[in-house]
């Protein structure tokens, strides 16, 4: 049900009365479902249906919202006080992930979500993935591995991540139970390819990204200090068989991948030239599914900002890109990207950021497909954005661009069409590192403050199915693809 609405409120058959009231109707083969948690029904001998209303104060469970505590039946009708006073911007629920969390990584359309928990097991620091339920609660923890990120598809789960003394791994875990179905060895996989990984040699795996049509695909950096070599995506059918390889146009650092609706691919790195990180050469390099390049850019802007259309990708400072490079030609010069976490496109194309403007000041603005600024938010700097299929947008407004050190954020809704608030609410906490933003199709906004991970009720919203993600997470369109092949 949605907050403040009572769930099966107008299924009640037209019965009425109190405590064990019945109401039948005639004629054969009716369709005798109940109404909801409050009202029992069966058929009688001349095959109508015989409802019975279930006692009022009897405890029930909200068919579409099982969150609540406190309902009850009343006049057949299964209510929540608590549900019922709620309004946007109120926290619905919240649960300890001492001693910090970071995510939400995925969310379905259950209501579940993933996230990373920071665990110590002899002085050993690493990360395991954790799923909750829609009402906050546990369903599952895998600590088998230090995990790095979390992308779902179907009921599959996909990680990367190793231990002090194995080699990396690209994971796949049943999102119901959290158990590995299959892992890779990313470093046997390299092997024998561009002579794979010598001795002294290493390998960090610096993204995954995934296409619709459920291929996997991990950015891998290797290195034989002081000289890296190149940049490879390995890519993987959704049960773990190889699909194709293919190496980017730099070598050492991935700044950031994204995937579009169509699958495509969007890569924007730098080749390194020495151990201390100095990077020269940012590059943008656009290829399909199957890992064909379709452009590559060399005087690419050194910036990690890319959010993902239906079909293009946008870029802070530069523009929005196609798969040929050239799909709109717009700049948001002379506007200046704030915040490094704060870009997301809906389904029109139209870009929400934060920017700075040429008078000075900081604000959220959106920018028409065509590149033009429209309507303009002031704020110190927004951070973690997430968008619903209504036009709705909502961002936190943070102090500083570093997350974990700001005072306690305001998290803003505001209508896109008109620029206006429509709430805001002051966040519990300073928004810990790595935070994201994420609407389920509950309504409800989870985000986490380091320890605490929170539900605020949003209204009845559903997640935009074109931008779930702000572009924090890596890749906007597909960090989660309930709808995409597999067991």
């Amino acid at each position: 049900m949605i907050l403040g609405i009572d769930d099966g409120g107008s299924g009640t058959g037209g019965l009425t009365g109190g405590s064990g009231s019945t109401g039948s109707s005639s004629g054969g083969n009716q369709d005798c479902s109940p109404s909801g948690p409050c009202d029992n029904v069966s058929r009688d001998d001349g095959g109508g249906c015989t409802h019975v209303l279930v006692a009022n104060g009897t405890i029930c469970l909200p068919v579409s919202d099982p969150c609540p505590s406190d309902a009850v039946c009343q006049a057949g009708v299964c209510r929540s006080p608590f549900a019922a006073a709620t309004v946007p911007g109120q926290i619905r629920w919240q649960v300890e992930l001492e001693p910090s969390s970071r995510g939400p990584q995925t969310v379905d359309e259950a209501g579940n979500s993933t996230w990373l928990q920071d665990i110590y097991d002899a002085g050993f620091a690493s990360e395991a993935i954790v799923s909750l339920d829609m009402c906050g609660h546990l369903r599952w923890s895998n600590d088998a591995y230090e995990f790095f990120g979390v992308m779902q598809a179907g009921t599959n789960l996909f990680s990367y991540g190793g231990t002090p003394t194995s080699s990396d791994r690209l994971v796949s875990l049943d999102s119901a139970s959290g158990k590995i179905r299959w892992d890779i060895d990313v470093d046997a996989a390299l092997a024998g390819q561009d002579g794979g990984i010598p001795p002294d040699g290493g390998v960090g795996m610096l993204s995954i990204l995934m296409s619709n049509d459920g291929l996997i695909s991990i950015a891998v950096q290797r290195w034989v200090i002081p000289v890296f070599l190149p940049t490879e995506l390995l890519t993987f059918n959704i049960d773990g068989a190889p699909a194709w390889s293919t190496f980017l146009p730099f070598s050492g650092y991935l700044i950031e991948a994204v995937a579009d609706g169509e699958g495509n691919l969007y890569a924007d790195g730098c080749t390194l030239v020495d151990a201390a990180t100095n990077c020269v050469s940012p590059t943008l390099w656009i290829g399909s599914p199957t890992g064909q390049t379709f452009y590559e850019s060399a005087s690419f802007p050194f910036v990690p900002n890319l959010a993902a259309g239906s079909d293009f990708v946008a870029v802070n400072g530069f523009g929005e890109l196609g798969p040929d490079g050239g799909r709109l030609d717009p700049s948001f010069s002379p506007l200046s990207i704030g915040c490094s976490n704060s870009q997301i496109v809906d389904r029109t194309g139209q870009v929400f950021a934060e920017v700075t403007l040429d008078g000075g000041g900081n604000a959220l603005a959106a920018i028409s497909p065509a590149g033009a600024l429209g309507w303009t938010w002031p704020t110190p700097y927004s951070e973690t954005l997430a968008l619903s299929d209504d036009g709705t947008l909502f961002a936190f407004s943070v102090s500083t661009c570093d997350q974990g050190t700001s005072l306690p954020p305001e998290l803003d809704a505001i209508d896109t069409d008109a620029g206006t608030l429509l709430w805001s609410t002051t966040f519990p906490g300073a928004l810990g590192n790595f935070s994201s933003l994420a609407l389920t199709p509950q309504g409800t906004l989870l985000a986490t403050n380091g320890p605490n991970v929170y539900a605020i009720y949003a209204g009845p919203k559903m997640p935009s199915t074109t931008a779930p993600w702000s572009r924090d997470r890596g890749d906007n369109s597909n960090r989660d693809c309930a709808s995409a092949p597999g067991p």
